[in-house]
């Protein structure tokens, strides 16, 4: 959050303070962040949630021990991929 752009949009619009948040995207239209993002949700959608079992509502995963070579093998050559 950019505190100083936040002050001044509020300062500009006679609004109260606290309300006004301006975040940046400081890479933009980056084509290459862009093939990053929709490489980690690739990965994530049709590999991790495929081989790893839900443990609770806040996201975590279990990895079943007869995967975890095969599983960090393949993880180490996607990374290696990009």
């Amino acid at each position: 959050m950019d505190k100083k752009a936040s002050a001044q949009v509020t300062e500009d619009n006679n609004a109260k303070k606290g309300v006004a948040s301006v975040h940046k995207s400081l890479l933009g239209d980056c084509p290459e962040l862009k093939a990053v993002s929709k490489l980690v949700g690739q990965v994530r959608n049709h590999y991790l949630y495929v081989h790893t079992l839900p443990w609770d509502n806040a996201g975590w995963r279990l990895l079943p021990t007869t995967l975890m070579f095969d599983f960090f093998n393949t993880m180490t050559e996607l990374q290696n991929e990009f």
